[in-house]
């Protein structure tokens, strides 16, 4: 390689717009996309020739890596033009297909008929045995999550809305009982290779830890079932034992690899057991209650079928199969007895699985993926009330301003000290919704103006002028074509997340250009939204004003935030699941901004704690007292 390339590795978290220039290329040449990736470039960094995985060596009929790298050069040395002239049409038709994703401006239909288009292919995909999508692999989708229960809420007089609510229940439960979850330190992995969320990639992420809290707490205010609380909890004791940075920022992920007792790389072998060290460290009577809990089966509980290399022969991955109420039954204890000994059993497993080699922690801290967080943390302690919640949403909203800014420009990543590189669209419109979280937790309106600063910033590095819609960059580094994401897929595209935001701060800031900027946003992506809705559920979602009239409140909060009378207004305000509520809080340190942004408030500025409750901008007489507001919210 250094005989004859100069050769560059690159961190597809730390630069998605170069990773995704190029894997664009290596789907176009009919490969298919993947990692690890390998791209060939010309002096002018066009794409010469590519892959994914190249064996070491020749074998089975495919060229090794080696080979390859000869055969491009002898290539490029002899038929450079050739090569390039061949290549060319193919660059010309991605980018043309990139500049292209966004049409001009047009109207949508029937926003019903969106939702519910968007619904129907979502429900033909589900899985009403297991929950989620698709046969396998199965992966947590967030996105499609969050529709699902916003659609719902709209909808939830009808058949349609309670069956939308009932596939993420349903998603959500098996997922918590199953080999996805870890059910010893908390968290998830990154997706199940069966159809049973059984046998994990076990690779953890920042960014489904963050977005599986928030849901998880949405479907904890619906269904008040502990079972999706409880899982949030241990999404937040994992992330703040293994992800946490000293001064508040978080990691981005653990690898799924890590040594066996052999001292072998082997994936899962952190997390996997043998029956027999659950026997010797648990004990015959103690092993035998855990073992039908969770399922572990002396030969192991891998399928053969999914595990053709015999990695995980032998060994098992928790899975809960049977309810807590029929194990009591089998084993003549009580429900609280079996739960008291099982969480026991977790406590000395956990404590032996410490003493393993663990796997290795990616400690860059990615922008975009504290945003998520941010929201995790804000949601936790709005539903739990958990003050160390909020504590860590603060300190983490601090070190992205201290640390992740530099002239007033957002930056990437942090490690050992900020990087160099740029915030991507993503890191503004993930950030922004996050500190707009944290203001709807804590009441302070300086998260407010620092998420309007950072929209006006992502208005000017990334809004298109001429067709609409937020670049994913800014393109001074001049790679080869710029796009616009549209699709929801892990994480949410970085458009549908901008339209929430600028629907969010057009009421709290009423900035006269954020009501245009959305509807400018929503008409450019009107082809996506009028023909497969189903590629962006969280832009769905967030169809608002003329286009849709969302059945949203205000709730107007005055008084001192430290004073009983108001928090127990918050804690009935929060309660409840309500995606698309707006609060001001009208106190000593607000007043001031909100009456500037909004001159009616000043009707408001009464002496007594009370709470007025607004909608479409006409607001009811002040209410004192807890039980004429659970009145008036019912």
């Amino acid at each position: 390689m250094n005989s004859l390339y100069y050769n560059i590795k690159v961190d597809r978290e730390e630069r998605p717009d170069i990773d995704k220039t190029y894997m664009s290329f290596i789907q176009r040449l009919g490969i298919g996309g993947g990692w690890p990736m390998s791209v060939w470039l010309s002096p002018d960094k066009k794409p010469l020739w590519g892959g994914t995985y190249y064996p070491p060596r020749d074998m089975y009929g495919r060229p090794g890596f080696p080979t390859i790298l000869e055969r491009v050069s002898e290539l490029y040395q002899t038929k450079r033009n050739q090569l390039e002239d061949e290549i060319e049409p193919l660059l010309h038709d991605i980018s043309t297909k990139a500049s292209q994703i966004i049409h001009k401006e047009g109207n949508l239909t029937k926003i019903e008929d969106i939702h519910n288009k968007c619904f129907l292919h979502l429900s033909e995909k589900f899985d009403e045995v297991n929950g989620g999508f698709n046969i396998a692999p199965k992966f947590p989708t967030p996105p499609i999550l969050n529709f699902l229960l916003r659609y719902y809420y709209l909808y939830q007089k009808e058949s349609s809305g309670m069956k939308a609510k009932d596939m993420v229940l349903l998603t959500l439960k098996k997922m918590a009982n199953g080999g996805i979850h870890d059910h010893l330190a908390g968290g998830f992995h990154r997706y199940s290779v069966d159809q049973f969320w059984h046998i994990p990639h076990y690779e953890k992420m920042l960014y489904d830890q963050a977005q599986l809290t928030v849901v998880l707490l949405d479907a904890y205010q619906i269904s008040k079932d502990e079972i999706y609380s409880n899982a949030a909890k241990g999404i937040l004791k994992y992330v703040g034992n293994s992800l946490t940075h000293p001064e508040g920022g978080i990691f981005s992920a653990e690898d799924a690899d890590s040594k066996d007792f052999e001292g072998k790389s082997k994936e899962g072998a952190y997390y996997v057991w043998r029956y027999s060290e659950i026997q010797q460290l648990l004990g015959e009577e103690d092993s035998k209650l855990f073992c039908s809990y969770f399922n572990i089966k002396p030969d192991g509980n891998a399928p053969p079928e999914i595990d053709p290399h015999g990695e995980l022969a032998g060994t098992n991955t928790f899975i809960i199969r049977e309810d807590i109420e029929s194990l009591s039954i089998e084993f003549s204890l009580s429900v609280s007895e079996c739960k008291e000994k099982i969480e026991k059993s977790k406590k000395i497993l956990l404590e032996e699985r410490n003493k393993r080699s663990k796997p290795h922690l990616d400690d860059k801290i990615i922008t975009c993926w504290n945003g998520l967080m941010l929201s995790a943390f804000s949601k936790a302690y709005i539903v739990l009330k958990d003050k160390s919640y909020l504590e860590s949403a603060i300190k983490l909203a601090t070190f992205i301003k201290d640390n992740l800014m530099k002239d007033d420009i957002l930056l990437r990543s942090y490690k050992d000290g900020p990087s160099s590189i740029t915030g991507f669209t993503s890191d503004y419109s993930y950030l922004i919704r996050g500190l707009l979280d944290v203001y709807e937790a804590s009441s302070n309106i300086d998260w407010i103006k620092f998420a309007s600063k950072l929209q006006d910033k992502q208005d000017e590095l990334f809004w298109d002028n001429d067709k609409g819609g937020y670049w994913n960059t800014t393109n001074e580094e001049k790679i080869l074509f710029q796009t616009k994401e549209v699709y929801d897929g892990a994480e949410p595209s970085e458009n549908s997340v901008s339209l929430q935001n600028i629907r969010r701060l057009s009421h709290l800031t009423q900035k006269d250009n954020l009501k245009e900027r959305g509807e400018h946003l929503i008409k450019s992506f009107h082809q996506y939204l009028n023909t497969v809705p189903q590629i962006c559920p969280e832009m769905v979602t967030n169809i608002w004003d003329k286009y849709y009239s969302l059945p949203s409140k205000e709730f107007i909060i005055n008084g001192d935030i430290q004073s009983k009378s108001v928090q127990e207004f918050i804690d009935i305000i929060q309660r409840d699941f309500d995606p698309f509520k707006h609060i001001i809080y009208l106190n000593e340190r607000n007043r001031e901004y909100f009456i500037n942004k909004h001159p009616y408030l000043k009707d408001f500025d009464i002496d007594k704690d009370a709470v007025f409750i607004c909608e479409n901008q006409a607001c009811k007489l002040p209410i004192f007292t807890n039980e004429d507001l659970e009145k008036a919210i019912q």
